[in-house]
């Protein structure tokens, strides 16, 4: 189970998540909220957390400013967050903003898988391969990777 979390403030968010849950972090936590925003920022843009333990269960939680996710869904810039919402989702909480963003993500998504699928195709293969776009580059598949 993974879940993102859309931000308005990561650095506000990771301090309160740091004094609630410092165990979800590990050593990027010790140095404190202004290093996990820092690293949350460079790259993709996210603070990931893959194997965190809630109540017997481990998830993987991300963080996301909203403005890097309605970037990124528009501009494909990383295909991180584009490609996990590629995938089936469940939204808990909603925002327009991203729900737009997302909208453009899923156009984006179909007219790729579009110009990979034969003549004549079911919608199993469409979404078959919508869900595998972020893996498409991926040279990690080759080798038996995995999200």
């Amino acid at each position: 189970l993974d879940f993102i979390f859309g931000v308005s403030c990561a650095e506000k968010w990771h301090g309160l998540n740091l004094l609630q849950n410092s165990h979800h972090y590990g050593a990027l936590g010790r140095p404190g909220k202004r290093a996990v925003g820092r690293v949350q920022e460079a790259g993709a843009g996210v603070c990931s957390n893959p194997f965190v333990m809630v109540n017997g269960t481990i998830i993987g939680h991300g963080v996301v400013s909203m403005d890097t996710i309605c970037r990124d869904l528009t501009t494909w810039d990383t295909l991180n967050l584009p490609g996990s919402l590629q995938k089936p989702t469940r939204t808990i909480c909603h925002d327009l903003r991203v729900q737009q963003a997302n909208q453009v993500n899923m156009s984006s998504a179909t007219k790729v898988a579009l110009l990979f699928l034969p003549k004549t195709f079911d919608k199993r293969d469409l979404y078959a391969l919508i869900a595998g776009i972020l893996y498409l580059g991926d040279s990690r598949m080759s080798v038996g990777g995995d999200d």
